[in-house]
C-alpha cells in the first residue's frame, strides 16, 4: 500500500542536503563514500510526469498505483545510488540522482499527490501541457497522445 512505500522511503536521505549532513551520514558507515565523493558525484535526474491525482480532498481511498509507482521507482534508484550507505561497495555507484515530478497544472499544489511526491523527494514542478490539443494534427495524435 501507499503507507507502507511511503514508510519504506522515508529512510531516503534528501537529495538536496548540505555538507554538515553528507558528513554525519557518511561517517556512520565504513563502507560509505567519503563526504567529497559524494558531492562530487555525477547527478543523474529522473523524470516522471503525473497528469491526474488519485487522491481528491474527500478521499484518500482512491487507487494509489499511481503514487506506488512513484514511490517504488525513487527507492530503487536510492538503492543504487551513491547515497544508499547500506550497500557494500561493489554494489555502491558512484552516481548521485535527483527526482523530478512533472505535475500537470489541473492538480492543485495543495493536493496529497504533492505532498507525498515531496515526502518521497521528488522536486514537484508544476506544468502544462507543452502543446496545446488544438495545435495538434491529426485525430490519431489528438486522442492517443
Amino acid at each position: 500500500t501507499i503507507e507502507t512505500l511511503t514508510d519504506a522511503t522515508n529512510a531516503i536521505p534528501e537529495t538536496e542536503t548540505d555538507s554538515s549532513s553528507l558528513k554525519s551520514s557518511s561517517s556512520s558507515k565504513s563502507n560509505s563514500k567519503p563526504e567529497s565523493a559524494i558531492s562530487q558525484a555525477p547527478v543523474i535526474a529522473y523524470a516522471i510526469s503525473i497528469t491526474s491525482c488519485p487522491f481528491t480532498d474527500s478521499s484518500s481511498s482512491s487507487n494509489p498505483s499511481l503514487i506506488d509507482g512513484a514511490a517504488a521507482l525513487a527507492h530503487s534508484i536510492h538503492l543504487t545510488s551513491i547515497q544508499n550507505k547500506h550497500a557494500n561497495k561493489s554494489q555502491k555507484s558512484n552516481y548521485d540522482y535527483k527526482l523530478y515530478a512533472f505535475v500537470h497544472t489541473s492538480i492543485p499544489s495543495t493536493s496529497k499527490c504533492h505532498s507525498i511526491l515531496k515526502s518521497l523527494n521528488y522536486n514537484v514542478m508544476n506544468v502544462d501541457i507543452p502543446v496545446p490539443l488544438e495545435e495538434i494534427q491529426g485525430e490519431y495524435l489528438k486522442e492517443k497522445v
